[in-house]
């Protein structure tokens, strides 16, 4: 609201603006065109996505100590145009903190009935999660995200992901078509790893390879955790996945450690365009 108003304050009064009627039409038109975008994009669309799909908790479990996940349920969400790997600001109506957007992956494949987010405990927002109650009213806006099998260009496909910021990759996981070793997860975690007996199920009906990972990294500088010995980053990479330079590779992770697997991937011969990211700040 701020900056709606200081702009056109400038605007009224700014010599610059008003110096012929030029600049004064074409600025005044941006300025439109900006506050229209604003209200149809950031704020009709997504009124009218949540009114038309009227978006609802249906449940909230535990899936660690400080992991929570939540499914939403509504009407008609097989024409919600939702893919996997993409995330979703969400608001719960009735909940503390519901007039601030908070950004979470879906964590499993639109099937058009439900939409699961799964969020670790970070901040006040999801934090609050394991507060809400089925019946809560759900608002959202998006679905945003680059990590959609529309970016898929090769046949096989590399998933890498740590922490909660495998999300995404178990969405995409469930939702992609391969066939038995087209599909390799790799998951680094730190304590308990999230969706373990649902990634067996995916391994044992669909053939998807899974490598886990424990531990903390084991530097700054590299994406791999401690107590994998001392090969590099490079070495571990091909040794795992030696067909990687042939694979679409999907990341999500904090930022740090997502630039040393952008590294790694890179050295291994993945094309820079094959290379998909979602990554979290924190």
């Amino acid at each position: 609201l701020g900056v709606g108003l200081a702009l056109p304050h400038q605007l009224w009064t700014g010599q610059e603006f008003l110096a012929s009627t030029a600049r004064t039409v074409f600025w005044w038109t941006a300025w439109g065109a900006s506050v229209a975008a604003i209200l149809i994009w950031r704020l009709g669309l997504p009124l009218w996505r949540s009114w038309r799909h009227r978006l609802v908790v249906a449940e909230v479990y535990r899936e660690s100590a400080d992991t929570v996940s939540v499914t939403v349920t509504g009407r008609a969400l097989d024409r919600l145009p939702v893919r996997a790997g993409q995330f979703f600001h969400w608001r719960f109506l009735g909940a503390p903190g519901w007039t601030r957007a908070h950004p979470y992956s879906i964590s499993a494949a639109p099937d058009g009935r439900s939409l699961r987010l799964t969020a670790k405990a970070l901040g006040d927002g999801s934090s609050a999660l394991a507060g809400l109650k089925p019946g809560n009213r759900v608002l959202v806006e998006g679905p945003y995200g680059r990590l959609s099998s529309r970016a898929r260009s090769a046949g096989k496909v590399l998933f890498i992901g740590s922490g909660v910021g495998i999300t995404p990759l178990r969405a995409l996981a469930g939702e992609r078509s391969y066939a038995p070793g087209e599909a390799t997860l790799l998951y680094r975690y730190s304590d308990a790893p999230l969706f373990a007996e649902e990634f067996a199920e995916l391994s044992r009906r669909r053939g998807l390879e899974v490598l886990m990972l424990p531990g903390h990294r084991r530097s700054a500088d590299s994406w791999l955790p401690d107590g994998v010995g001392r090969a590099s980053d490079l070495a571990s990479l091909t040794y795992w996945v030696p067909d990687v330079a042939e694979r679409d590779v999907y990341v999500c992770g904090p930022d740090p450690w997502v630039a040393s697997v952008r590294r790694a991937v890179l050295a291994a011969g993945v094309p820079a365009e094959r290379f998909h990211v979602e990554s979290f700040s924190w």
